[in-house]
């Protein structure tokens, strides 16, 4: 029969030491020999190898509880934090069943001014599941025949530091058949000026950037969970959303922006075999896309890099059981973004979501690497039981915020993490960071570029750093106080 580890069904810490397979039941003289055997061997062993695991973090909140607000299923959550430091999020709204689309799904949002303690209503973005009478017109059916519209699905969201807009991209689906697949899916837009409170009416991404679709027949999804803007480097304001080329030739891809959000057009494929993606920027703008197996071996997340901004990758690479640090994939959409740099913090640092099986959606784990995604030392478990689909930000303070689902989709949780937390004590906030936070407001840590040292936020000639180590203040212009009470010449 089949052997399966319980760590992969279950979600428990478990390591299996030793296996014997017979071909035969064994008598009662046989059986006792074993048992001998197996005491002889193993008792007294513990378990020294692998440290005892922290426990599973406190959920802080949770967003989105199935079965509520009038939705049968709430799935596959995005979110971002906004310049003014709101925590924004999104969901699908499944309203009768937890089917994917086109089934009847409207994209919804809520808001958390409190770093995620308590969130606001509902906002439905786009009510397609709703309307049962919506039509819409897909083109890619070949012609401009009004056809039902039942589904706004799998979002991804997007904050624009340079003018605070935030974008949302979501499928728009119809129960009409494209290809043989019982469904017809566009990408579509719409942006909020007013964080998160009220949107756009819809932006059709495919008509309005002809040419973005990929050539062939398949279906153009949306990432889902987050995208990015770039901060560093010639491409430094480029907005990004991760979408996927699924059915035929399975492909992770992207498309950009570098007019914030007027026009946008396709980047490169990020790899073959691979689908639901994340990216994020690393410190000296290389990107880094963290993509589910669809094709390619499955198990563990694939990786792949780009040094251009986005329009060519490297060859896919993973880590697997071979690697001292194994990132497993049950075939699940998993996130990834930036938590801190060395210019304002003591380190450069990626954390990782995902769950951590290669076969089973249990065991949300938190991953964090110092070398830019070489490497994954750091795991800390955040639930045991079900978890799938998760979406990740940074908050004013540096706190990380996660949001994932839980227990077989019958909740979306939002969980606040330290970096204590993450790192089971190992690694904490700098006294610099901790200064940042008292002295600048939530929207000012929140801009790009605020938190290093050497920004000089009054233009008075000394940067944050030299701020900190004299007692001044970043906002008000002039010498600290003790370079004031220093005599003539004194250094």
């Amino acid at each position: 029969g089949n052997c399966v580890a319980p760590s992969q069904g279950f979600g428990l810490e478990a390591d299996i030491a030793e296996v014997l397979v017979y071909d035969r039941a064994l008598d009662e003289t046989e059986r006792q020999s074993v048992e001998a055997h197996l005491t002889a061997r193993w008792t007294g062993t513990v378990d020294g190898v692998n440290p005892v695991p922290p426990p599973p973090l406190a959920i802080t909140s949770q967003p989105f509880k199935s079965g509520t607000n009038g939705y049968h299923t709430f799935r596959i959550p995005a979110m971002v934090v906004s310049n003014l430091g709101t925590i924004i999020v999104a969901a699908d709204g499944r309203l009768t069943t937890s089917a994917d689309l086109p089934a009847a799904i409207d994209c919804i949002v809520r808001r958390s001014t409190d770093r995620g303690d308590t969130w606001g209503p509902h906002i439905v973005v786009a009510d397609y599941g709703t309307d049962t009478a919506d039509t819409d017109v897909y083109p890619i059916l070949g012609n401009t025949t009004p056809r039902t519209r039942t589904s706004a699905s799998d979002p991804a969201l997007l904050v624009d530091r340079t003018n605070g807009r935030i974008w949302i991209l979501y499928d728009n689906g119809s129960p009409t058949s494209y290809a043989g697949f019982g469904r017809t899916i566009k990408l579509e837009m719409r942006h909020s000026d007013d964080d998160g409170i009220t949107w756009s009416p819809r932006i059709d991404v495919e008509a309005g950037n002809p040419g973005i679709r990929p050539a062939g027949t398949a279906e153009f999804i949306a990432g889902p969970g987050n995208g990015i803007q770039l901060e560093r480097g010639p491409h430094a304001g480029r907005l990004i959303f991760p979408v996927y080329w699924y059915r035929s030739d399975n492909h992770s891809t992207l498309i950009l922006s570098d007019d914030h959000g007027a026009t946008w057009r396709r980047g490169g494929r990020c790899g073959s075999g691979v689908g639901e993606v994340q990216i994020v920027e690393c410190v000296n703008g290389d990107l880094l896309a963290s993509m589910r197996p669809s094709g390619a071996g499955a198990g563990y997340r694939w990786f792949s890099r780009s040094t251009d901004g986005g329009d060519t990758w490297s060859a896919l690479f993973r880590f697997d059981a071979t690697s001292p640090t194994p990132v497993p994939d049950p075939t699940c959409q998993g996130s990834i973004f930036r938590l801190s740099t060395t210019a304002e913090s003591d380190a450069d640092r990626l954390v990782l979501a995902s769950p951590a099986s290669t076969s089973s959606r249990v065991a949300m784990t938190l991953r964090m690497s110092r070398d830019e995604g070489a490497s994954w030392p750091v795991a800390r478990r955040v639930y045991a039981g079900g978890s799938a689909y998760s979406a990740l930000a940074r908050l004013p303070d540096g706190d990380i915020a996660l949001l994932f689902e839980k227990d077989g989709y019958q909740s979306i949780d939002f969980v606040r993490v330290s970096l204590s937390e993450l790192t089971d004590g190992a690694e904490t906030r700098t006294d610099y960071e901790n200064w940042l936070n008292a002295t600048l407001s939530a929207a000012q840590r929140m801009t790009p570029g605020h938190l290093a040292r050497d920004t000089d936020l009054e233009s008075d000639g000394l940067g944050n750093g030299a701020e900190f180590a004299f007692g001044g203040d970043p906002l008000q212009p002039g010498d600290p106080p003790h370079l004031l009470a220093m005599p003539p010449g004194a250094t």
